[in-house]
């Protein structure tokens, strides 16, 4: 995970683990909360811009491309669910709700690299690479 760049009160291990442990509840394999945050947000937060945008090719090749690939993954349900739910409460929003739910695909992948054993192995060795870098005497 890296050095804080601020001075912390509790071990750096124990706020290394909380940090998991809040992101990992935050963007969880199923992405449930993710996008119960996401309705929320489009119902509550952000009314309908008086003013579109132009849909382009870019956007409807990154749409395609989402329909075939994020339906696969474990929250495929949940990112069809809420692409529905958009078209049906929300139709103005699809746009939107596209571009949340391919963010949510990102914030997931980058949360299980981030999660996985290998990944906390590497931050460990160098961690200790650092440490021993540190304690290394001075070249003359």
């Amino acid at each position: 995970m890296g050095e804080a760049n601020f001075v912390t009160r509790m071990p750096a291990e124990q706020l290394a683990a909380g940090y998991r442990k809040v992101v990992g509840a935050l963007y969880d394999p199923t992405l449930r909360s993710y996008f119960e945050r996401c309705r929320r947000m489009l119902r509550v937060r952000m009314p309908p811009l008086p003013c579109r945008q132009r849909t382009g090719w870019r956007e409807v090749r990154a749409f395609l491309l989402s329909i075939l690939t994020i339906p696969l993954r474990p929250y495929g349900r949940q990112f069809l669910r809420f692409l529905l739910w958009t078209l049906l409460r929300r139709s103005r929003r699809f746009p939107d709700a596209v571009r949340l739910g391919i963010l949510g695909f990102h914030l997931q992948a980058i949360t299980a690299e981030m999660l996985s054993p290998r990944t906390a192995e590497r931050d460990v060795r160098l961690e200790a690479g650092a440490f021993e870098g540190a304690l290394a005497p001075a070249p003359d």
